[in-house]
């Protein structure tokens, strides 16, 4: 009774209409192509606010155990003010969901991205998955006491940093300066943001996210909730126009013996029965070119006319049924169509299963996609936009994989051009030392001079001449050197990075060809039709008279 009277309420209806809760649809368009979703729950209340982050992170948790596992990122969740979410007592719906992400999601390619104002107000344990922290200036002493014990256990080591030299990094933090810890280097280090354009108006109301969503409003009334793949309303393999004004008689015409006669099932109670010509090839595709071999069941139906060429194959559409759901009789009280001559005509279907044959080897072939880069195939009845996203992501790995040999086979010289650099760093440094120590020291004989005969021209002159030497010194050849040998070093791994980030642009590029369509066409041999019909397909009218299909179609 409560679960009636929930789904009878008025204000639980949005939670039945909108977008469905499908992560893949979320990250890749129809098409394959990435995108960005964005949820905006600043309209609801606390409950519904955890009710809906619930249900997304174990949508989103359900989505990744379908995935491959992988070290490149396929997609990342990120959260803004998880405060509340993911407290460190207590145990909201949305914390074990988000806990098990934090652990699990990056075998899987899955980032999580979480922000908050309030560190203290996160679990311990999600802190301790996260791999990088970016954290800025924190306003409350609670805040950096415990970003503190945090950074001092994560950051523990032979270069690592004490506790008085962490508290002041983060304290002498400024604006758009934040410290990141990773834990893929030894210590912190600090960086700034850039600066960006940005008019940040605050929450969006309802108006305005129907505003941002109404040129939308009409696309999805072309969507099916199908795994990505997208099909018109109405669009089921026979247009439902050709047949409006195609005349109905409440008795089903009388069929002639040696003519298989099926009706295509049905749940819809008033329905109008036409007859079609079906053909249901059994066909298998196979090429060692592109690694595939798999056998089918195609059905097709085509108009049956009266005039010299009966039956033109061409027209031929699928008919996206299970033919195994063929029935023998059809509903009670339903109407029916003329049958064509031709179709009653016995003779005609051993010579039509001989067309529907030819027609499936030559015009039916196995279309796959192809991308060019990595050579990876679709698989046999993969939508173009799931293999799009599955070739997008098999692209990021072999280009990973590649970089990943670049910084190897680089990272030698690399290294040695940095040893170098910091060798004449402090070659220059040294000599620079050592000048301004000798010129301490003239400046210390100078003064002893002048205690000694007095402060007058001679001291001076003297004083002059020692400051000129020391000049000359500071200016010499061995610090000159040093000098010319440090912007050479320096210069050298300048170069060095330019080539390594052009061959790094190079595999970016590479791996984001475009698809290629390939079409696997079937042998002769391997084309048979078992089953050719008379079958009577349902139809209910529409209000504007047209007949729209009936049959209970392939999911």
């Amino acid at each position: 009774m409560s679960l009636n009277n929930l789904l009878a309420s008025p204000g639980f209806a949005a939670w039945t209409q909108g977008e469905p809760l499908d992560v893949g649809r979320f990250l890749f368009t129809p098409e394959g192509r990435p995108r960005v979703s964005v949820m905006s729950i600043a309209h609801l209340n606390d409950s519904e606010r955890m009710f809906f982050v619930s249900m997304l992170l174990n949508a989103t948790l359900a989505w990744m155990r379908t995935q491959s596992g992988t070290s490149s990122l396929r997609a990342v969740l990120y959260m803004d003010e998880v405060a509340g979410y993911f407290p460190p007592n207590g145990n909201p719906p949305s914390k074990p969901p988000m806990l098990t992400l934090l652990k699990q999601a990056r075998a899987f390619g899955l980032g999580v991205v979480l922000s908050t104002q309030n560190p203290v107000d996160l679990d311990y344990k999600g802190l301790s998955n996260a791999g990088t922290w970016m954290i800025g200036r924190l306003q409350t002493d609670n805040d950096k006491a415990r970003v503190l014990e945090a950074l001092q256990g994560a950051t523990s080591g032979p270069n690592a940093l004490t506790r008085d030299q962490l508290d002041a990094l983060l304290s002498g933090l400024g604006k758009r300066v934040f410290l990141m810890h990773n834990v893929h280097e030894a210590r912190p280090t600090l960086f700034t943001t850039r600066w960006t354009m940005s008019y940040l108006a605050g929450p969006i109301t309802g108006t305005q996210i129907r505003r941002l969503m109404g040129e939308r409003t009409a696309d999805g009334r072309w969507q099916k909730a199908d795994g990505g793949r997208q099909k018109a309303e109405g669009q089921t393999g026979v247009s439902p126009s050709a047949i409006g004004l195609q005349p109905s008689a409440p008795a089903k015409p009388v069929v002639p013996p040696g003519i298989t006669e099926v009706f295509v099932p049905t749940g819809a109670p008033d329905v109008q029965y036409h007859a079609r010509l079906l053909a249901v090839a059994q066909v298998r595709y196979a090429s060692v070119k592109y690694r595939v071999d798999v056998a089918g069941v195609l059905p097709l139906v085509v108009d049956v006319t009266d005039g010299p060429i009966p039956v033109t194959w061409d027209g031929a559409t699928d008919l996206p049924i299970d033919p195994n759901t063929l029935e023998q009789s059809g509903v009670d009280g339903a109407t029916f169509s003329d049958v064509p001559a031709a179709l009653l005509n016995a003779k005609n279907h051993a010579r039509w299963a001989k067309e529907a044959a030819k027609f499936v080897a030559g015009s039916r072939p196995l279309t796959l996609w192809q991308e060019p880069g990595s050579g990876l195939i679709s698989a046999p009845g993969e939508a173009e936009g799931d293999f799009r996203a599955r070739a997008s992501l098999a692209g990021r790995e072999a280009r990973d994989a590649a970089v990943q040999k670049l910084r190897a086979k680089y990272a030698p010289k690399v290294a040695a051009l940095q040893d170098r650099l910091a060798r004449a760093q402090g070659k220059v440094q040294q000599q620079q030392a050592q000048q301004a120590g000798l010129q301490a020291a003239m400046s210390v004989g100078v003064g002893v001079l002048g205690a000694l005969f007095g402060g007058g021209r001679k001291t001076t002159a003297l004083r002059s001449g020692v400051s000129g030497v020391g000049r000359s010194m500071r200016e010499g050849q061995d610090v000159q050197a040093a000098q010319t040998e440090l912007a050479q070093v320096a210069a050298q791994l300048q170069e060095l990075q330019t080539q390594v980030q052009a061959e790094v642009d190079a595999l970016t590029l590479t791996a984001s060809s475009d698809l290629v369509q390939v079409d696997v066409k079937a042998k002769s041999a391997d084309v048979t039709v078992p089953l050719v019909a008379l079958a009577w397909l349902p139809y209910t009218r529409a209000a504007s008279g047209l007949l729209t299909p009936a049959w209970d179609t392939l999911t």
